[in-house]
């Protein structure tokens, strides 16, 4: 770079790029909203299955119950043939005779067992398996595989439940009741068989669904041989029952898995290889397990919805995400190069007051101590040109300095021990001429490396002025000895003094005789104070027994008139009495006052201090003011920003927060009282804070002087409006101190006040 050129701008002008931290931020963001809406959508997922589990569950476990309850119903029903002794006799009555009456009989029983709407077909057998009667048809219609049971039927043998079987493509259940003599039980008298009909209740009942859907359904299902059975009609395929099969080894179907031992909620596949979700349960006293089952399709199918839009937001909070960060980083950019502007300018402007400076300014390597910046002042003042500069050196242009004793002068701002040097130089121009210079030389770190820059002020000008003020220096020293005449008159004066300042020693005198008289008087005065606080103490005990003495009627009177008020039927007397007992409150409370601040002044009063939560007593004192405010319409607001305990005295504390809110009610007429806990730092210490503030009379800045005072009121007087002895904030303020806290109040005249009490906070 050429001296006292303008510098170019070495700094690399990269682009801002985005660091791998934001990079990685952007992922781990994107990845925490997949992961989110993954775990949302497992969550949404869980408590649809669980419902569901529960819904078919319940359907299951009701089915199976009625379908135990319609078995054992069919059986208890068969028992009027098998227990009924009547029956057997006219069973046996008609196998000997045939008679018409006997038949007539007959049907009538049999009449009784169609009533049952389940029941479509019964028929009647000898010992010998002969049909001999069949309703409602006269012919048997009784399939062979049955009358191989029935023809197996023994003595001793009970009512049997017949399983599915088909008839004309029509599936039906039986009941085969053996019939015995009760005269002779091992004598089998007949046989009856009794056709039951599924679907008049048992396949309705089983194929209800009680809810809207497209899927759901309930199987019946029992082992057949190696393959699973379905017993009722289905929904999807064969709509006949018993024509669908499957094998038992697929061990994933519902009904095999209830085959084969399990009860409970599954997933599993159902006859048609559709996952589903299904509550198998086996019903009891019968080979058949039924399954209540659902197809994962329509159950999933909204949650599938939800989960769509949930991956489209997602896709769209990532791309709007992204975009927002590579706009930033654009705008970032965008930044930089206004910056990088800005600050090339501000570095020229720079350049340019260097160059035009008046002083004459040097940049020179600390190394080689050639010259790398001379602005225009110090070349004209040199009268080099740039070409001449670029070679020389500080000391090239100082007559008086050589290498040795300028790296000499300069090694303390080497080492650092000084900042800046201050000293004064000769530098020599082109033409031969010295001139006085004043310089500041500092030591800096540059983009290059460390440089020395010299500020140079030409001392000329000031090297003349020195020349004058030595010859004013001279006119001095004449009009000093003008001065010492002077000085000698002025001793004649001085003797003059002296005799005035004996005179002020007999005065001296006489105010020491005064202050010896002021010393006695003072001690007259702290004896009068001994004798005055001797009287207080008197006084203080004096107030206590009295309190006590007063005290003791005063409940008497009250109790009295507390009773009169109640018991009389005179208003005049009640009144009177009435008056009685408040004048007697009013007294008990005056003297409770006087024995307080007794106790606080003999220095009886201790405090109990322990860690308490001072919302509790706020709460207890709210409750104990609520009926008289209510009874003002004046409303207790409270306001807790914290409940940091405190470190106080229970009692004492409730007792001042009750004359605070006495107080407030008392001199509060409309508006509000605020009651607020809250935490403060005042001087490095932690205080819990209660402030009480009312919107009531308030009190004048002249009396808020004499506010503690005991015994003041500022409507004093005979005719003063509210009642109370003055003594309340005094012992509250006493309370305060005795806890290591302060009372405070702040008061506008017809505005409000606000006390606030202030207690150590619990470490």
């Amino acid at each position: 770079m050429k001296i006292g050129s303008k510098p170019y701008n070495q700094e690399i002008l990269g682009k801002p790029l985005i660091s791998w931290q934001v990079i990685l931020s952007i992922i781990i963001f994107n990845l925490a909203i997949v992961i989110g809406g993954y775990l949302m959508y497992t969550n949404q997922k869980k408590k649809l299955t669980n419902r569901v589990h529960n819904d078919l569950n319940a359907v299951a476990i009701l089915k199976v119950n009625n379908v135990v309850q319609w078995r054992e119903e069919r059986l208890f029903n068969a028992r009027i043939f098998f227990d009924n002794a009547n029956f057997n006799r006219q069973l046996a009555s008609f196998i000997l005779s045939g008679s018409v009456p006997d038949k007539e009989n007959m049907k009538t029983w049999i009449n009784i067992a169609l009533r049952d709407k389940n029941i479509d077909f019964v028929s009647v057998y000898d010992a010998r398996d002969n049909a001999i009667m069949a309703l409602p048809q006269l012919a048997d219609l009784t399939p062979s595989s049955v009358r191989e049971q029935i023809s197996k039927v023994k003595e001793g043998d009970s009512i049997k439940f017949i399983d599915f079987f088909k008839v004309n493509e029509k599936a039906y259940l039986g009941l085969l009741i053996p019939i015995y003599d009760k005269l002779k039980p091992e004598a089998l008298t007949g046989k009856i068989f009794i056709r039951i009909d599924p679907y008049a209740f048992l396949f309705p009942f089983v194929e209800k669904w009680p809810t809207e859907s497209e899927t759901a359904e309930t199987l019946l299902a029992r082992e057949w041989r190696d393959s699973v059975q379905f017993l009722n009609r289905l929904q999807f395929g064969s709509k006949n029952p018993l024509e669908v099969r499957v094998s038992m080894r697929d061990t994933n179907i519902a009904a095999v898995k209830g085959l084969k031992g399990f009860s409970g909620i599954c997933d599993a596949i159902d006859y048609r290889k559709e996952p589903i979700l299904a509550a198998v349960h086996l019903v009891e006293n019968s080979p058949w397990v039924l399954v209540s089952k659902e197809d994962k399709s329509e159950i999933y199918a909204d949650l599938k919805s939800r989960l769509l839009l949930i991956i489209i937001l997602i896709v769209a909070t990532i791309f709007i995400m992204t975009s927002l960060v590579l706009w930033f980083f654009r705008q970032q950019g965008l930044n930089y190069y206004r910056s990088l502007y800005q600050r090339q300018k501000e570095k020229d402007w720079l350049y340019d007051i260097m160059e035009h400076n008046l002083n004459e300014i040097y940049i020179f390597d600390a190394g080689t101590l050639k010259f790398t910046f001379v602005n225009y002042g110090a070349r004209n003042n040199l009268g080099y040109s740039l070409e001449e500069l670029i070679e020389l050196t500080p000391v090239d242009i100082k007559p008086l300095v050589t290498n040795e004793s300028f790296n000499y002068l300069v090694e303390p701002l080497r080492t650092g021990e000084t900042k800046v040097l201050n000293f004064t130089t000769l530098h020599r121009r082109k033409d031969g001429t010295d001139n006085p210079a004043e310089v500041f030389l500092e030591l800096l770190d540059s983009d290059r490396g460390k440089v020395f820059l010299a500020m140079i002020n030409d001392t000329t000008e000031r090297v003349k002025m020195e020349n004058i003020l030595n010859e004013k220096h001279d006119e001095l020293i004449s009009k000093n000895r003008e001065l010492e005449t002077l000085n000698e008159e002025l001793q004649v004066t001085v003797e003059e003094l002296q005799q005035t300042g004996e005179e002020l020693e007999t005065t001296n005198e006489e105010l020491s005789v005064n202050i010896q008289q002021i010393s006695m008087l003072n001690k007259e005065v702290i004896a009068a104070k001994e004798i005055a606080e001797n009287a207080n103490r008197l006084k203080s005990t004096f107030l206590a027994n009295m309190s006590h003495e007063i005290r003791t009627p005063l409940n008497g009177i009250m109790g009295f008139s507390e009773l009169v008020v109640e018991l009389a039927q005179n208003d005049e007397l009640q009144r009177m009495a009435q008056i009685i007992m408040n004048s007697s409150n009013r007294l008990l409370n005056t003297v409770n006052s006087i024995l307080d601040i007794s106790l606080i002044e003999s220095g009886n009063l201790v405090a109990h201090l322990k860690e308490s939560h001072i919302s509790e007593l706020i709460a207890e004192s709210v409750r104990l003011y609520s009926v008289f405010a209510e009874k003002k319409g004046i409303e207790i607001i409270r306001v807790f920003h914290s409940d940091l305990p405190a470190i106080i005295d229970e009692e004492l504390t409730n007792k001042i927060i009750n004359n605070l809110l006495n107080n407030a009610l008392k001199f509060t007429h409309e508006g509000s009282i605020n009651i607020e806990l809250s935490t403060e730092t005042d001087k490095n210490e932690r205080w819990v804070v209660v402030t009480v503030a009312d919107t009531g009379i308030g009190i004048s800045e002249e009396n808020m002087e004499y506010l503690f005072e005991e015994f003041r009121q500022f409507n004093e007087g005979l005719s003063k409006k509210y009642s109370g002895s003055g003594l309340g904030l005094n012992i509250s303020k006493r309370y305060a101190e005795i806890m290591n806290g302060r009372l405070t109040a702040k008061s506008n005249l017809g505005k409000g006040s606000i006390f606030t009490l202030w207690l150590p906070a619990a470490e």
